[in-house]
């Protein structure tokens, strides 16, 4: 019964302070219009080629970043695991390994800039035309 009597209060309480209409704001339909614009190839064909730079360059960095914090994990747990004494050489293994992996992540992040490769040719930038 005290279930029952919650579920109504808090039922009540939610009706109360719920939206009386769905749509509060008032909506003004707006006038379509058509725009007729000259389509440039080569200017669809640069943004196409810099899409695919873009998608490379957040493949080649997720791939990065995974890879140096994967390393730094392995450098922790070979720490962690070892005991803080890192002695003997079983015990270097795993933060050497790890520090390896995370310098080669580190290497493939600073490469994949050379993706994006941003450099306009300035006399085809000065003939095209931004609408």
């Amino acid at each position: 019964m005290k279930h029952f009597i919650l579920t109504l209060f808090l039922l009540v309480g939610a009706a109360a302070f719920s939206q009386s209409k769905v749509d509060s704001v008032v909506y003004v339909p707006s006038i379509k219009s058509v725009v007729i614009q000259k389509v440039d190839s080569s200017q669809i064909a640069r943004i196409n080629d810099l899409e695919e730079r873009l998608s490379a360059y957040y493949t080649l960095n997720r791939r990065s970043q995974s890879l140096i914090y994967a390393g730094m994990g392995v450098s922790m747990l070979g720490i962690i695991l070892s005991g803080g004494e890192l002695d003997e050489g079983p015990a270097i293994a795993l933060p050497l390994a790890g520090t390896v992996m995370s310098l080669i992540g580190t290497v493939i992040y600073l490469d994949s800039f050379k993706v994006l490769n941003f450099k306009p040719k300035r006399k085809a930038m000065k003939s095209m035309t931004y609408y």
